[in-house]
């Protein structure tokens, strides 16, 4: 698996950007759906897991689900 992970420096603090790229049936869409379980607070998920005792669940982030699963994008023509 390979994580690309630029850092951007902004007024707020740092924005951390993860490109997650990994063969087909590798799990990429089970690795962004537990990141956005995380992110959206869902601490009822990891109950008994490590990170159940080490992330902030009062603390919720906007998630932004983008979806490409059908394939062919229309041409708009001009």
């Amino acid at each position: 698996m390979h994580l690309s992970s630029p850092c951007k420096s902004t007024r707020q603090g740092f924005t951390l950007q993860l490109t997650a790229t990994r063969p087909r049936r590798f799990g990429k869409s089970l690795l962004l759906d537990t990141l956005r379980c995380l992110f959206e607070g869902r601490g009822a998920l990891f109950e008994g897991l490590y990170i159940h005792y080490k992330w902030d669940w009062q603390t919720q982030h906007p998630v932004i689900c983008l979806g490409f699963a059908a394939g062919i994008w229309p041409v708009v023509k001009r």
